[in-house]
Order: C-alpha cells, then structure tokens, then sequence
C-alpha cells in the first residue's frame, strides 16, 4: 500500500530537519493537488512502504547546488549539459509564488504500419553497418480520456514496489508518472558509495535462456558505464549477473559501484541518455531517435530526489504523460538491431506497458479510446 497506516502523508520540506504531517489522507491530497494545478511531486523508492510528497512547490528551478537544492528533479532524454530542473517543496504553502500547471499538446499513437516501415529501415541500417543498436520507442495515446489520475497511480504504483514510483507536476514539463526499475546513479552523502546498474535485455517468459541479441545489448551497456566512469578516474566493481523482473518480462542486470565525490550533475549527464534507453553507437542512435520519432521530451531521461542523506536518480521509463483535462500518452520501447521483426519488437513493447494501459482502462472515466484492451494483440 502506498497510503501509510495512519492514512497520512509525510512532506519533506525544503529545510532536513523538518517533516509535515498532512491531514487528509495521499490520495486525497494528491487530488487536491492536481485540481488546483500546482507544481507537485510524489515519489517512492523502490522497497520503501513511506511515501513522501511535494505539493505547492516553493521553487521550480535548476538544480545548481547538490548540497543545498533538495527536491525532486527530472531531466530531458537528450540534454546538452544543462542542470537538470528541481521541485523544491516549501514551508509555508501562503507565501508560495509559483506558476500553474497547464495542459500540454499529446502527440498521436504510433500506427503499427508506419512502426513496421521505421523499425525495418533501422534493421536494414544495422544490417549495412555491420552491427549497432538503436533502441525505437512508440506512443500509446488517448487525447480524450478522462482518468482518475490519483487512483490510476495508486493502483500502478501498488503493482511494482521494487520500482521508483514517481508522479510529479510543473508548469514547464506538464504532467508525468511512471515506474522505473532501472537506477541510473546513486550517491550516499557520508560515504561517497556510488552504485549504477547496467540494465538491458528483454524476455517476455520466465523459461527462456538469455540469447546472443539480449547478451550482446546488455554488455555494451556495462562497457558504456565502465568507460564513463574511467574517463572521470573512477574505479568500479561489477557483480554478476542478475535477472531483474517487471511484470511479465525480466531484464538482464549487472551491479555495478564505485566510490567517486567529484560533482554529480556531469556524471549524470554523461552516463542519460544510456544505451538501453538509445542505442549504440549511441551518438548515431540518438540522430535516428530525433529523425524517427521526433521529440521524446522527457521519457528515456532522468528523474530523481536530491536530498541530505544523497542523491538517487532514475531512468524516466514505463511513464506517461499525462492532461488534468483529460488525455495521455504513455511511451514503450525495444532494442532495434539487424535481426529485429517488427512484429516481435511490437509484442515486446505491448508487454512492456501492459501492466499501465490496464491500469488506466480500470480508472478511466469516460472511455473514449480505440486502445482500451491491454490483451496482447498479435498485428496483423
């Protein structure tokens, strides 16, 4: 359960050595929140039962000082070595001076046929090349329908508690939520331990071996950190490998750690947007990405917390955008090499977001929607 037994919310202000006990109960509050349209976040990490919660932020800014800026921050997939943008809650909610949280325009589901003509050129360019990756995302959206955002969330969030549940609202990105199983940098404060995870490959069954594709996929990616980390002098260890679950499909995984104190932001930036989430050579991907599907705004980058006891952030994937007014588009993807079929590719992102779509169905209040089944549907 998200809602803690007391049927209240803990609010981390922005001063650490001050907690705010709201009285309603979260969901109620999250509610609130959304109505009133103010810049808010919701986050839980992976694990962790107690929920924290930031309404009517005092700031919506640029994270520019680790040591002081503490909130929830979020970051474009492609960034040029900017800051990313922090909500910093606030202690008094009538001295708040904030911008409102408007609608934003939802782009169109991605068609299975213009899926099928995108992902067979990107094979036949891996195919000519020898070799590479470029991992293609499609859009799931309904424009029109009217879901009860909060309980959607609750319900979503509940599914997978090993995740970083996130649900966070400001004026300049709209709307988002999601549920990320892949930690991008984690920082603690007293001891400087840094741990990632390379986390990349996809099977949809729990009886399948790893193949040669998915292994492939997967160490490129810890080869990618390994040498983002060596060009900063960092030293890291990496575990073995392990099979990390999100509903139906399981992932790849390596651990990796390092101890590191140097500034984190550009650490962050070099290791976002990963492999898994653009592919390899990952300059030429991203180029592919941008041509393909156009702009991505925020899924495949960062979200994160910033706080005294460290940093943690997370890559921005299985979310969603999302309208107060109604509407959404939520965003699902796969690794597209020389030996990828459209068809299984598709599948692959169906499961991927199915556990979402069915959680918006069952919360949806005016259903208006040509995609309302999350059964599998083999295109034809």
């Amino acid at each position: 359960m998200l809602q803690n037994p007391q049927g209240k919310m803990h609010l981390k202000s922005a001063n650490p050595k001050k907690t705010f006990v709201m009285k309603h109960p979260l969901k109620e509050s999250v509610g609130n929140a959304l109505r009133r349209r103010v810049p808010m976040a919701l986050y839980a990490f992976p694990g962790i039962d107690e929920h924290y919660c930031f309404f009517e932020a005092a700031t919506v800014g640029t994270l520019n000082d680790e040591e002081h800026d503490f909130g929830f921050f979020y970051a474009p997939f492609i960034n040029k070595g900017e800051a990313p943008r922090i909500i910093i809650p606030c202690d008094n909610t009538d001295s708040m001076s904030v911008d409102s949280v408007g609608d934003i325009r939802l782009p169109v589901s991605t068609e299975f046929g213009l899926y099928k003509e995108h992902v067979s050129a990107i094979a036949a360019h891996h195919m000519a090349q020898s070799g590479g990756k470029t991992v293609y995302a499609r859009r799931i959206s309904d424009p029109e329908a009217v879901v009860d955002w909060p309980s959607m969330a609750f319900d979503y969030f509940s599914a997978f508690p090993d995740t970083f549940r996130f649900m966070f609202a400001t004026p300049d990105a709209g709307c988002w939520l999601g549920a990320s199983p892949e930690l991008l940098i984690r920082r603690d404060a007293s001891s400087s331990l840094l741990t990632t995870m390379a986390l990349a490959g996809t099977l949809r069954d729990n009886t399948s071996e790893w193949d040669e594709k998915n292994i492939e996929e997967h160490d490129y990616v810890t080869r990618f950190i390994l040498d983002v980390f060596a060009s900063l002098g960092i030293e890291a260890a990496v575990s073995g490998a392990e099979d990390v679950r999100f509903g139906s499909i399981r992932h790849l995984c390596h651990r990796i750690t390092a101890h590191y104190s140097g500034p984190i932001i550009p650490l962050l930036n070099a290791l976002s947007p990963t492999p898994a989430l653009s592919g390899s050579p990952r300059a030429e991907a991203i180029d592919m990405i941008s041509l393909l599907e156009g702009h991505r705004s925020l899924y495949g980058g960062y979200v994160g917390v910033n706080s005294p006891s460290g940093i943690r952030a997370f890559v921005n994937l299985r979310s969603m955008n999302f309208n107060h007014k109604g509407g959404y588009c939520l965003y699902a993807g796969g690794g597209i090499t020389s030996l990828s079929q459209p068809s299984d590719e598709w599948l692959e992102t169906e499961a991927k977001s199915a556990v979402l779509r069915r959680c918006i169905s069952a919360h949806t209040i005016n259903p208006s929607s040509a995609y309302p089944n999350p059964a599998y549907e083999t295109p034809s």
